[in-house]
């Protein structure tokens, strides 16, 4: 038994290990556990109620968010949230007290569809004002979920992810990546995500392929805008150390010009036929070579 199984099964439960209660629930994409949910209403309860009071003198018990940074957060995010992704005229929203404010994020935290879950929390993880102990602890929570957050990038984007190790792999990737100063190929990426998690998955392809172009233009300023001849030029100034790996890229790449619709405009009826995996793959595969071609052109840089 390898290290890291001996310790997932050594975290088991006794009646887990017996067979007695179901396993925990494996990362599944597009799906979110019950455990997900409840750690991430634990963060956001425990944040509420050390950071309300109740200040009035009379028998109605009404609490309110103190001046801390947690307190001024809840009580400006549902505002916001509420006024400008859900479009509630202003004088609809009327969310001030702790408890009201309890009440409403329970509901969509424990009951909400995944879309509107993520899209909340992204919300929150979006907001300058938003405190970073509190946006930590929130992060931490996705360790239980088939999502990356693209921590580094702004805005940071909720991505998908179909196991474990293709979470982690794109984790560092996208590290590495955020740490370039490809502007353009970080904000491609960031459209892909977006486009994943909206279930655009011919746009979200056509965003991958944008960001390995950019990539490629600023780090080999002859590259032309095709990606073809970007990778033929990287290759030329020994940006590739292989002619396979180029030639591997260039076989996705025609894929993408194949299929009805992925890199050109749909026509009439014909639609691009991809699903999700063919779209989380490219991301997958587009990160990867990105992350590959800032690591030759850091190597370069040092020599």
């Amino acid at each position: 038994m390898t290290d890291k199984k001996g310790k997932e099964w050594r975290e088991l439960t006794f009646s887990q290990r017996e067979g007695k209660t179901p396993l925990p629930e494996p990362l599944q994409a597009g799906v979110l556990t019950k455990r997900f949910r409840n750690r991430v209403w634990r963060v956001i309860e425990i944040s509420i109620s050390h950071n309300s009071t109740n200040d009035s003198f009379d028998d109605s018990f009404a609490s309110y968010f103190t001046k801390t940074a947690e307190g001024r957060f809840f009580k400006k995010f549902p505002y916001s949230y509420r006024f400008n992704v859900l479009d509630i005229p202003h004088d609809e929203i009327g969310i001030i007290e702790t408890e009201e404010v309890k009440g409403w994020l329970r509901n969509l935290i424990l009951k909400a569809e995944i879309y509107e879950l993520l899209t909340i929390i992204e919300y929150m993880l979006r907001r300058s004002y938003m405190p970073k102990p509190l946006s930590d602890q929130i992060k931490d929570c996705f360790d239980d979920a088939p999502y990356i957050i693209s921590c580094s990038s702004e805005p940071i984007c909720i991505i998908p992810a179909t196991s474990e190790e293709m979470k982690e792999s794109v984790k560092r990737s996208l590290d590495n990546i955020n740490q370039s100063k490809l502007t353009g190929s970080k904000s491609h990426l960031c459209n892909a995500a977006q486009e994943l998690s909206n279930n655009n998955y011919a746009a979200a392809i056509r965003e991958s392929i944008h960001a390995v172009e950019a990539a490629a233009r600023q780090i080999d300023s002859k590259a032309s805008k095709g990606l073809g001849a970007a990778l033929d030029s990287l290759e030329q100034n020994g940006m590739l150390n292989h002619k396979a790996l180029q030639d591997a890229f260039m076989k996705l790449y025609g894929y993408t010009n194949d299929e009805q619709g992925i890199r050109h405009p749909l026509i009439e009826k014909n639609a691009a036929y991809v699903g999700f995996d063919e779209a989380i793959f490219m991301y997958g595969a587009c990160v990867s070579f990105i992350d590959y071609l800032v690591s030759r052109h850091r190597q370069r840089q040092e020599k």
